[in-house]
């Protein structure tokens, strides 16, 4: 029952991420439009920036605590499993949050008006750290 459950809650944060996609986009919207950037405008982004950028290490470490539980920690590797992901989900979480206020429309640009040049930069340079350092915390956590 608990993995059909995160079984429905990726299946739905592949609608919910694109809606809040729309949010944070009409939010970036308004702060151009108005030319005015309350705390309010800034901080609703940035709450959902968080969430987008939570959803899927909030399976991982689900499922990760979920092998963790006394009743499925019967072998020594399904408990390594888990501390791996757990693990992994806190990197995740952050490539996650840094890709997203990266992203066109995103906290980035529209709220703390950087540079394009430099937010195609830091996703650049994001993308390939992220490739590389999420399976090695995966690894290294791996006990």
């Amino acid at each position: 029952a608990t993995y059909i459950s995160i079984g429905l809650l990726a299946s739905a944060g592949i609608f919910v991420r694109r809606r809040l996609r729309q949010l944070i986009r009409q939010l970036a919207e308004q702060v151009s439009k108005d030319y005015v950037n309350t705390p309010h405008l800034t901080l609703t982004a940035f709450a959902l920036t968080l969430i987008q950028a939570g959803w899927w290490p909030a399976i991982f470490a689900l499922v990760g605590y979920r092998l963790l539980t006394p009743i499925v920690t019967i072998r020594p590797e399904v408990i390594a499993i888990g501390q791996a992901l757990v693990a992994t989900a806190g990197i995740m979480f952050l490539f996650g949050l840094l890709g997203q206020i990266c992203r066109s429309s995103g906290l980035g640009s529209a709220h703390f008006r950087w540079k394009s040049s430099t937010i195609s930069l830091l996703r650049r340079n994001l993308r390939w750290l992220a490739w590389v350092m999420i399976p090695l915390t995966f690894a290294l956590s791996y006990e």
